[in-house]
């Protein structure tokens, strides 16, 4: 059913509009026979949820008792050893990308403590009314994003979400809720019809960029979502510091919200004038949605996606991002990352249990340096013998019989198997879905974002007052909507770009030559 798209199933007793395409295996899970099918299990798992109160088409919610007795069957099934399994499951996805968007086994036993029962039996004597009630109160099973088709019938208004358990739910992801929160039915109310969300709306909400939101002129007025895309960017803001650093992927977020406008030229001092420049802003707005892009490229399965210069100085001999917030961040995630490897069982792949806290050790360390070296900069102070050792000592190809078989060097130490760091690697995420048009016709448009090849960036700077030349790797970024359900893995994107060089998003063509 995979290429089926849009499809109506019998679920549970009830009929329910399913995307089948969620099911094609994409990503990394391409390679082997035995990764597809874990693709499409853990999919099922993180997807098919179990609604206690399933939203209807006119607005109101259904309480569905054979779906919340279906949970608690799981939850018997699921007794100490076994619960300890699913436990560490959940923790380890958890620890890389979040806490699910849905129900949990354990959130189960909270239900019956609040309805004051012992266990799932007295659930026979108690009404429907009551149950919804207290699932309604106490929040249990509420979503954040919007991740599933759901027809609005009335035409007009916000449906809510369906309170909902799943067995190993997809995670929430700040950027999937700020997708969600910008769409319809949800942008003013459900009376405008935006169907389709920008990556900007992330670069702004999500990543803090201000630029980002300067880009998106035209469409803040056609559709009048202001001020829904300022209260995710509110919402966002506020969380405290403990939320950006309870898992890898929003550790990642809060690294790259470094590099925002607001982040980056809080302090001026020591930055080049080329840094100050909108041009450069767009670059830096560039290289957080292509870094971002990746982030959602490597959590595809796991993700829950969104449904509609000094007095005294010398030039350098290098020149890296002046961005010293940025590498600590980056620093903090390795060192976390190297703290989440300790509390895995890795004994069934020994060779792990070396080669992983090994790498975020070195991510840490080529961190650190970049940092310092962003630190020399913006005080105008000359990069040291030790940082221009280090800059050549970033990658040296190993060639073999006429083509790369490896490469050495600090840089090919940042991928995990350094044999990646020589193989032509574009990568494409499905990250938002549009199933139908304004006038509910079916229509299945997917939203994309993808990387490409690395770029040739050359960039003037004038550290001290003096402009000089400096050549280096900018990451490329596109997007890319298709039709009818239709979800593009990384072989199709390669193959596709391979043929035909895609289009660079609007903001980015006057920086770019073609």
């Amino acid at each position: 059913r995979a290429h089926q798209g849009m499809a109506e199933v019998s679920l549970f007793g009830v009929g329910r509009l399913m995307d089948f395409s969620q099911f094609e295996p994409r990503g990394h899970y391409t390679d082997q026979p035995e990764l597809e099918r874990y693709f499409r299990s853990m999919m099922w798992l993180g997807r098919v949820d179990f609604r206690f109160l399933e939203t209807q088409p006119d607005g109101t919610q259904r309480f569905q008792r054979r779906q919340l007795e279906g949970a608690y069957a799981l939850r018997a099934l699921a007794e100490a050893k076994t619960l300890d399994r699913y436990t560490r499951i959940d923790d380890a996805i958890q620890a890389f990308v979040g806490e699910s968007d849905y129900m949990t086994l354990p959130e189960l036993d909270a239900l019956l403590k609040d309805l004051d029962l012992a266990d799932a039996a007295g659930l026979a004597g108690v009404p429907d009314d009551r149950i919804a009630e207290v699932l309604v109160k106490k929040g249990h099973g509420t979503q954040r994003i919007s991740s599933h088709i759901m027809i609005n019938g009335l035409g007009k208004g916000t449906l809510p979400l369906s309170s909902s358990f799943a067995m190993l739910g997809q995670r929430y992801v700040v950027d999937s809720h700020v997708f969600s929160n910008v769409v319809y039915d949800r942008v003013q109310g459900g009376a405008v019809k935006r169907m389709m969300p920008n990556p900007l709306d992330v670069g702004f909400a999500a990543l803090g960029n201000d630029q980002a939101g300067l880009l998106l002129g035209s469409e803040l007025g056609q559709f009048r979502y202001a001020p829904d895309l300022h209260m995710m960017r509110v919402l966002v803001d506020a969380h405290p510091a403990d939320f950006w650093s309870k898992n890898l992927y929003n550790r990642w977020l809060v690294a790259l919200r470094e590099l925002s406008p607001s982040r980056a030229l809080a302090d001026t001092e020591g930055l080049p004038e080329v840094a100050k420049t909108e041009a450069w802003g767009r670059r830096l707005l560039n290289t957080q949605l292509a870094s971002w892009a990746e982030l959602r490229h490597d959590t595809l399965l796991y993700a829950k996606q969104s449904y509609t210069g000094g007095a005294t100085c010398e030039f350098p001999d290098a020149y890296v991002d002046p961005y010293p917030a940025f590498y600590a961040r980056i620093a903090e995630l390795a060192e976390h990352g190297s703290k989440v490897v300790e509390t895995l069982d890795l004994s069934s792949a020994p060779w792990l249990e070396e080669a992983v806290p090994a790498y975020f050790t070195r991510l840490h360390d080529v961190a650190t340096t970049l940092g310092e070296m962003a630190t020399n900069e913006r005080a105008g102070l000359p990069l040291t013998q030790e940082h221009l050792d280090f800059i050549n000592r970033a990658v040296k190809i190993q060639m073999g019989c006429g083509s790369p078989e490896g490469a050495e060097g600090w840089y090919a130490e940042l991928f995990f198997n350094v044999i990646e760091g020589v193989t032509q690697d574009p990568t494409i995420a499905d990250v938002h879905t549009q199933p139908t048009d304004e006038v509910g016709s079916p229509v299945g448009r997917v939203l994309h974002v993808g990387t490409g090849l690395p770029r040739l960036m050359v960039v003037t700077a004038d550290p001290c007052g003096t402009p000089r030349a400096f050549v280096g790797l900018a990451s490329s970024y596109f997007e890319k909507i298709t039709e009818d359900f239709a979800r593009m893995t990384d072989e199709e994107w390669a193959g596709s770009i391979r043929v035909t060089r895609p289009d660079d998003v609007a903001w980015m063509k006057d920086l770019v030559s073609r």
